[in-house]
């Protein structure tokens, strides 16, 4: 897939299952925020963010969609506040 011009795709970070010290395992997501997401391409125009790298973006700014059965999201550059180089 190929984003075009300064848009970046993006997918949601996977849960991942919260246990505390005791072994209890915590099923409801606690909302703090914005919600991590893994870069899958970037268009031409943008900078400074790479496919596969781990990001924070707006999501009231994304632009949904399934492909495959996948859900991702499609956002211009400035939407994205946050990379992490891993």
């Amino acid at each position: 897939m190929h984003a075009l011009h300064d848009y970046v795709i993006v997918v949601a970070e996977d849960k991942k299952e919260n246990k505390t010290e005791a072994g209890i395992i915590l099923t409801v997501d606690v909302q703090t925020g914005h919600k991590p997401a893994r870069v899958i391409a970037t268009g031409p125009d943008v900078k400074h963010i790479h496919p596969g790298q781990k990001c924070y973006c707006n999501w009231n700014d994304a632009l949904g969609f399934t492909d495959d059965g996948v859900k991702m999201a499609a956002l211009k550059q400035s939407s994205v506040f946050a990379v992490f180089v891993e």
